[in-house]
């Protein structure tokens, strides 16, 4: 089952890696959504459906992952 977000983040750290191993580092750049405040749903709704949906995203979960994978 895929997550929310669609593709598995495991697959996305592969082919980021795989990608940096054929020398694309340098035109890579990593981003994400994140509203800083959003009335439209609590946090209560959302934590349980999109539980990575913080501003360390990319830091705490996608950088170590691509470090794990050299």
């Amino acid at each position: 089952m895929w997550p929310a977000g669609g593709c598995p983040l495991d697959s996305q750290i592969d082919t980021l890696a795989a990608l940096c191993e054929r020398g694309y580092a340098n035109r890579i750049m990593l981003s994400h959504d994140k509203s800083s405040f959003m009335d439209w749903f609590s946090n209560a709704e959302v934590d349980p459906v999109l539980p990575d949906w913080r501003y360390t995203y990319i830091h705490d979960t996608v950088l170590p992952g691509l470090r794990d994978r050299g």
